[in-house]
């Protein structure tokens, strides 16, 4: 199955006569791909449209802070490793004007760089080939947003200025929506959505079972190879976003709403992250 869409220019008047586009747009992939296959048929699109990158995320908004996760993207594990590791959502400056306005936009780290708490999501992006790009964001339901970005390495945006890259906006606005039509049949997309519902991204739900099973901040970093500062600024996000005002009471209400098992486990579903 091919879907084929109409471009973003206006049809002319013979192509309204026959009801079709003269240069359509044909994805190479529908909804019975897995992430892998999936990731590389991006590939020639990709490249077709001068992007280094896609990525697609599902956040929401609870209590001011945003979370969620990075459910798919083209690039390498050890990016979506360290996006999760550091807690870049909450921050990703491409997430935060999406619960804002729905409206595509272009985005440039460099634009950025003065802000302090960004410095190390935009060191981090950069190392991995991230720099600007395009954002375009699909409204899932009033408290969850799907975000898909489009983005470009450092070297490219040197050559390539960013409006450049904005000029087939309609084809990638379709491109953005067949990817959410493919990614959320799959069965850990399902998972995850009903889980970001609950408000806590994964790694926080690994911070707050350990803690349930005894564990100290020391213990949990050393578990997720993470700093304890990390650990405990997952759990002022927990703490936040469960209403809690302490530990023993966050775990309480991890239990009571579902989160964590009375043993205080929680089955997360694999990664899908990089298409492994």
């Amino acid at each position: 199955m091919q879907p084929t869409f109409k471009p973003a220019n206006p049809p002319t008047g013979a192509d309204r006569a026959c009801g079709t586009c003269s240069h359509p747009l044909a994805l190479p992939f529908d909804e019975t791909m897995d992430p892998r296959a999936l990731r590389r048929a991006m590939r020639p699109l990709l490249a077709r449209f001068g992007f280094d990158s896609v990525s697609y995320f599902i956040t929401s908004r609870t209590h001011g802070a945003i979370n969620g996760d990075m459910l798919w993207t083209t690039l390498s594990e050890p990016w979506s490793t360290c996006y999760e590791r550091e807690a870049h959502v909450a921050l990703d400056p491409r997430l935060t004007p999406t619960h804002r306005h729905l409206a595509p936009f272009l985005w440039n780290g460099a634009d950025y760089a003065a802000d302090r708490r960004m410095q190390r999501f935009l060191a981090d992006a950069q190392r991995h080939g991230i720099a600007g790009g395009l954002v375009i964001s699909l409204h899932d339901s009033p408290t969850r947003w799907i975000t898909v970005t489009f983005d470009v390495s450092a070297e490219r945006l040197q050559s390539t200025p960013l409006e450049a890259l904005a000029m087939h906006l309609g084809e990638l606005v379709l491109v953005a929506i067949a990817l959410h039509g493919c990614i959320v049949t799959w069965p850990t997309g399902r998972g995850r959505i009903g889980r970001i519902q609950h408000g806590l991204s994964f790694r926080e739900r690994d911070c707050l079972s350990m803690a349930a099973r005894g564990l100290t901040s020391a213990d949990i970093g050393e578990r997720l190879c993470v700093a304890e500062r990390t650990v405990n600024f997952h759990f002022r996000n927990i703490k936040s976003k469960l209403g809690a005002i302490n530990r023993p009471e966050a775990i309480a209400r991890g239990i009571s709403l579902g989160i964590l098992n009375a043993d205080g486990h929680w089955d997360g579903p694999p990664h899908a992250t990089n298409g492994a």
